[in-house]
């Protein structure tokens, strides 16, 4: 708890520090040490992007999959990244597919995990270009510097097709009082 206001005393953290397809995080956690978060464990590490140079890329291949986690901005005259935008792509779906995701943001001594859950991965090549973060860390002055920046996924699976719909009891209880009727109603006519 006491990390937690630590951080949020340059800025108040939030969803929306960082987006993944137009979309806020679901959630985030705030720890002095990013090994400490259960949601990257069993996760697969899509890499770590250190903070000395713009359009930095790292690629990797998972569950047959290849990912690649780019950023997109940064500002050569402070030579710092504080926020911008990030890009994830991947190849090698042949159908549509779900994910989970997990990006860390660390600060020296303050690190940030914003959770996506759900995420459609269309059919590959594909991606989400212009996802966009804020650095408001703990440590820094103003906008932050941060130190790195790890993508993880995992829960990789196929998109279930959706359910065919169970008739609820009192919608058969009635189907059932119409057709006893009906034998009724023939009956007597009979």
């Amino acid at each position: 708890m006491a990390t937690l206001f630590l951080a949020t005393q340059a800025h108040a953290l939030s969803f929306s520090d960082v987006t993944l397809g137009g979309n806020n995080a679901d959630s985030y956690e705030v720890s002095n040490n990013a090994k400490n978060f259960d949601d990257i464990k069993g996760m697969s590490l899509i890499g770590e992007v250190q903070n000395n140079a713009g359009g930095t890329t790292v690629t990797n291949t998972i569950d047959g999959m290849t990912f690649t986690f780019t950023l997109t901005a940064y500002d050569e005259a402070k030579k710092e990244l504080a926020s911008g935008t990030w890009l994830l792509a991947w190849s090698g779906n042949t159908e549509a597919l779900l994910a989970d995701f997990v990006l860390v943001i660390s600060e020296q001594g303050s690190d940030v995990e914003y959770r996506f859950g759900d995420v459609t991965l269309g059919v590959g090549p594909d991606g989400y270009i212009d996802n966009s973060f804020l650095v408001a860390l703990a440590n820094g002055s103003g906008a932050s510097k941060f130190n790195y920046m790890e993508l993880y996924v995992g829960n990789i699976r196929g998109v279930e097709p959706p359910g065919i719909p169970v008739p609820e009891p009192a919608a058969m209880l009635l189907f059932g009082a119409g057709l006893l009727g009906l034998v009724g109603l023939y009956r007597r006519k009979s």
